[in-house]
């Protein structure tokens, strides 16, 4: 013979609430997550212009360069210019670990 489980209405109740809490906060760490994720593609979009001008700005270098001129390059901006570049994208970066973490962590 089998053993019947005898489980009150509260306990079923209880459980219950338990996990229509945990549903819910799945729901707003989803909810967070997606607008995090839309942030970061709005920063990546900013990141991939940023890039765009950055190789524009190195071929016409390279051209004047090539040219043997004596133009005032500035090599010190185009390299600011990167640095700040790389700092968003590890920003960038380092907030999708964030959400995967979070993500990782509620399984």
């Amino acid at each position: 013979m089998s053993k019947q489980l005898d489980i009150s209405i509260e306990e079923i109740n209880k459980l219950l609430k338990n996990k229509q809490s945990k549903i819910n906060n799945m729901e707003n760490i989803t909810k967070n997550s997606r607008e995090k994720l839309i942030k970061i593609n709005n920063n990546l979009d900013k990141e991939k212009e940023q890039l765009i001008t950055l190789i524009s700005e190195m071929v016409n270098l390279e051209g004047k360069l090539d040219e043997d001129t004596d133009n005032n390059i500035n090599i010190e901006d185009i390299q600011e210019k990167i640095k700040k570049v790389t700092n968003n994208l590890r920003k960038i970066r380092n907030n999708l670990a964030d959400i995967i973490r979070n993500k990782t962590s509620y399984k």
